[in-house]
């Protein structure tokens, strides 16, 4: 119990040193007790500090013969401490302005999305049909070229991605649907379905191209 008491003495004052703030008033307070400098430093150094350091203050200090090596880390902590605070500032700003920017997603009409569109990607959640064979089908169309769009793999980096998915408990008539959404603000450009008789990869690229098409008709109107 005896080693208890210090320990617990210890954290108490340990817990009153890191919320205490020294001020000029207690490092006058401390040099007329006698305290010396050496002791004064290592208690600025350590705590937290909310000095004034205009030229007023500081002849105060002078006056009341704070010693000049208090003085001068006092307007090192001061100035690393005005440093720290518009550091954190300027990266605050920044966070707020980047969160604005992602927040201000520019919305375009179906027209605006696809003429400014460079790149496109193919999603699928069926097994078929395969990528390569949609691709295929797409590039044997001769109107595709009118878009001018390049085909990649990687749907994170692409303008536009067709989505295309399987019609559950359609056996019969195997049906499947695409929408064509615009990847910046996941707006649908289009929206359509086909069956799979006949070529599943060539009904959907007929399609497709159809559907931009009448987006690329609208253009005029914008």
């Amino acid at each position: 119990m005896k080693k208890v008491i210090p320990i617990i003495l210890l954290c108490v004052c340990s817990f009153y040193s890191q919320n205490e703030v020294l001020t000029n008033n207690d490092i006058i307070e401390m040099t007329r007790s006698g305290l010396s400098k050496e002791v004064i430093v290592e208690k600025v150094n350590s705590t937290v500090g909310q000095f004034d350091t205009s030229a007023k203050s500081l002849i105060e200090m002078k006056k009341a013969n704070v010693d000049d090596e208090v003085i001068k880390i006092i307007l090192e902590k001061s100035k690393a401490m005005r440093e720290k605070v518009i550091q954190e500032s300027i990266k605050a700003q920044s966070l707020k302005e980047s969160m604005s920017f992602a927040d201000q997603k520019t919305v375009f009409s179906p027209a605006e999305a696809l003429r400014n569109a460079r790149t496109i990607s193919i999603k699928k959640s069926s097994i078929f049909p395969s990528s390569p064979d949609l691709e295929k089908e797409l590039f044997k169309i001769p109107e595709w070229k009118d878009f001018n769009l390049t085909m990649t793999a990687n749907q994170s980096e692409s303008d536009l991605y067709i989505q295309i998915s399987y019609v559950h408990l359609t056996w019969i008539s195997r049906r499947y649907v695409y929408r064509i959404y615009d990847s910046q603000t996941g707006t649908v450009l289009a929206a359509g379905e086909t069956t799979a008789w006949g070529s599943l990869a060539g009904n959907l690229a007929k399609k497709i191209v159809k559907s931009l098409e009448l987006i690329k008709s609208q253009t005029g109107n914008n």
